[in-house]
């Protein structure tokens, strides 16, 4: 009887011995304390970048510089071996006009050494001048550029990659606005040109004659309705730093302007639109001044009055 008990004891040792081996054989592992966790720190919060980019009518971009961003591929605990990162570089939105080289990621891969918790840092540089291709006015969709962990590789069995920060965004906004090249006041250190000799030419449905602006009275040229325009032909190429008008008092002048220039009377560039103050003389000038021969001045927004008039035209040049 003894002896049964013996050997009963014995095998239930036994197998609790097998049990005790058998839990600690499939112990769950710990992801706080265990795993190695591979993510992406970048120069910013949240790894992401965004830059907005302001594409002028005619002119293109008015900021070209080069964007650069940042990062380091990271362990949260040191790996027991090297670990092999590949980065994945993908770009959506508006693509269009993209081009191979717009975006460069100076790695294609990065290496965190056994027993370190980073890698090299890697620079992802974005050339924005393919945004500048086109400048009609709209709503352009941003531009995504996204640099994402891929493949992992390593002999050490606890690392992962982790889901959560595993990638840089850098997005670009494009925002197109009107070329305007016009500002209120008279220009400095400026003359007004000799206009013996002008011609030029009155649109449909403006009262009068050119020779009217030229004259030196208060002879005027006028319209009722809106946009209305003349051009005048100042005989040769001139650098015009700006233009004089007069009117019959405040509420004849007009409330909005667009002013094109040309060498040829065939080529037309547009100076922009302008809201001069309401004044019987009304003085602008260009911020870069314009080598022309053909100013086109186009009333697009009609005086307080209605009916608007210009009894004179001068143009300003640099004083001798």
């Amino acid at each position: 009887m003894i002896e049964k008990l013996k050997y009963l004891c014995l095998g239930m040792l036994a197998l609790a011995a097998v049990g005790l081996a058998s839990c600690e054989e499939t112990e769950e592992l710990n992801e706080w304390t265990d795993i190695s966790y591979v993510y992406v720190k970048g120069q910013t919060l949240g790894n992401e970048l965004l830059r907005t980019v302001t594409v002028i009518e005619t002119e293109g971009i008015s900021d070209s510089s080069l964007s650069t961003y940042k990062f380091q591929v990271c362990l949260n605990k040191a790996a027991k071996a090297d670990v092999k990162v590949a980065l994945n570089l993908a770009v959506t939105g508006n693509t269009l006009d993209l081009l191979d080289s717009s975006a460069v990621l100076d790695a294609g891969e990065v290496t965190i050494p056994a027993g370190e918790l980073v890698s090299e840092e890697v620079t992802l540089t974005v050339d924005p001048a393919f945004l500048g291709t086109r400048d009609e006015q709209g709503t352009y969709e941003p531009t995504v550029f996204t640099v994402k962990i891929g493949t992992v590789l390593t002999a050490d069995p606890l690392v992962r990659a982790s889901t959560k920060t595993d990638k840089v965004v850098v997005t670009f906004d494009k925002v197109v606005k009107p070329y305007l090249n016009i500002a209120n006041g008279a220009p400095s250190k400026a003359a007004m040109a000799n206009r013996t000799g002008w011609t030029g030419k009155l649109g449909e449905g403006v009262e009068g004659s050119i020779e009217k602006l030229f004259d030196g009275n208060s002879s005027d040229i006028a319209c009722e309705t809106a946009p209305f325009e003349f051009t005048v032909d100042m005989g040769k190429e001139m650098e015009v730093l700006g233009v004089q008008t007069k009117h019959w008092g405040n509420y004849y002048s007009p409330q909005q302007i667009e002013v094109f220039t040309s060498v040829n009377n065939t080529t037309w560039k547009s100076q922009g639109k302008y809201d001069p103050s309401s004044s019987s003389t009304q003085s602008w000038h260009f911020i870069k001044p314009v080598t022309t021969r053909y100013l086109r001045y186009v009333v697009t927004k009609l005086s307080r009055n209605t009916r608007t008039d210009i009894t004179e035209f001068n143009v300003y040049i640099a004083a001798e």
